[in-house]
């Protein structure tokens, strides 16, 4: 899995707090998304993450050219 979260989001100028508010998480469970702890991440999430930033799951989880 090739986890674009943090540059994504960079990229989209979000900060992470924001980005953490948008999809109902804590920052600190962003920020370990982002740092690559991926025990938490469900389904529902990467759907949530991908559609706040405007990215498809595809693109955002599993694409290897970003």
């Amino acid at each position: 899995m090739n986890l674009n979260i943090k540059m994504t989001r960079i990229k989209r100028g979000i900060k992470q707090e924001e980005l953490s508010k948008m999809i109902g998480v804590s920052r600190s469970k962003l920020s370990m998304l982002e740092n690559g702890n991926f025990s938490n991440l469900t389904y529902p999430l990467m759907f949530k993450i991908s559609k706040a930033l405007g990215v498809s799951v595809q693109e955002l989880f599993f694409d290897k050219e970003n």
